[in-house]
This record gives C-alpha cells, sequence and structure tokens, in this order.
C-alpha cells in the first residue's frame, strides 16, 4: 500500500490553476455506493455551480494538463477501490494520508467533473466517496478536528482551505450511512 499512495503526488496537479481547486463547501453530498442519492435543492444548485466550473476549465486547460489530472484521478480511485474491497484497512489508510487525498480530491474536482460530462456517464465517483470517508476521518479525531487543511499556492502565503477547522473542538457526524469502517456493502 505505502508503495502505490506514495506515488501519487498531489506536486503534479500543481500546475492546475487556482480556479480549478474546490473549497469544502462548494462539494455537494457524495453520492453512495449502490444506492440513489436524494440531493438537496443546496446540492443540485453546488452541482450545477461545479459543472459549468467545470466546462469553462476544461477549455482553458491544455490536453497535457487534463491527461495528468485523469491520470491521478485513476490512481486514487484504485486506491479507494481496494477500500471497499477490504484490500486496503481504511483507518491505516486515513491515519497516514487522509490530507493528502482531500488535497487531491479538491484539486481534481472539476476535472473529474469536465471528464463525466465529456463522456456523458459517471466518472471518478470513487473520489467523492474516499473523501466524505477522509473528511469524517479528520472530523472525528481530536488529533485533527482543530486544524484546518490547506491547499498552498505558488505564492506561499496565498493558501485555499480544503477543510476548515472546528472551532469548538466537537466531532461531527457527517453521514451516519457512510463513516469509517462502513465501506462495503
Amino acid at each position: 500500500m505505502y508503495e502505490m499512495v506514495k506515488n501519487i503526488s498531489d506536486a503534479r496537479i500543481y500546475c492546475l490553476p487556482k480556479e480549478a481547486f474546490v473549497s469544502d463547501h462548494e462539494f455537494p453530498q457524495a453520492p453512495k455506493r449502490w444506492e440513489q442519492t436524494q440531493f438537496t435543492p443546496d446540492d443540485l444548485q453546488k452541482s450545477a455551480d461545479l459543472n459549468q466550473r467545470a466546462q469553462n476549465l476544461g477549455r482553458q486547460l491544455s490536453s497535457e494538463q487534463i491527461e495528468l489530472a485523469k491520470q491521478v484521478i485513476g490512481e486514487v480511485a484504485d486506491v479507494w477501490q481496494m477500500v471497499e474491497d477490504g484490500l486496503i484497512d481504511e483507518h491505516t489508510l486515513m491515519g497516514k494520508y487522509h490530507s493528502k487525498f482531500l488535497r487531491i480530491i479538491h484539486m481534481v474536482e472539476l476535472i473529474r467533473r469536465f471528464e463525466e460530462i465529456r463522456i456523458g456517464g459517471n466518472y471518478g465517483h470513487g473520489l467523492l466517496r474516499m473523501r466524505e470517508h477522509a473528511r469524517a476521518f479528520h472530523y472525528q479525531k481530536e488529533k485533527y478536528r482543530g486544524k484546518s487543511i490547506f491547499i498552498y499556492l505558488s505564492n506561499a502565503d496565498e493558501r485555499i482551505v480544503v477543510i476548515p477547522a472546528r472551532e469548538d473542538g466537537e466531532p461531527i457526524d457527517i453521514r451516519p450511512s457512510n463513516v469509517l469502517g462502513n465501506t462495503r456493502r
């Protein structure tokens, strides 16, 4: 597992413009595996907004940037599939790499959506499920919940908040049906 995850480098996708990065509050609810997800009006609006941004971004990026992001999406999706299949322990993976995966997922979300729109079908939904689990892990662990996760841009003073810290320090139950230890359905 270590070798596979170590080779997934978020540095490869820092070539994307900062407009490509998506913050935590912009994400709609993630789709559940093997279930139909009921989206709220707020989720539908967030999704429409992100789809529009994805289409605009897709027209601006080079084919090399898109291919690089698709490669990273595939690598992360492969890791999460192994978790869902029970081949990799989720707690071990999240304990070591949850912040890395959250950064990567937030950096490639618009390209994932662009590809989904382009092919007219689901693409990379494992990343969305992984994001929910990594987010739940972050907020459930006392060690992390009071800390934000950032993407630092080329200007060291500029950063984007990926996951905000919990001010009250209390754990939250993000989605009872989709929390740690409940990946297999």
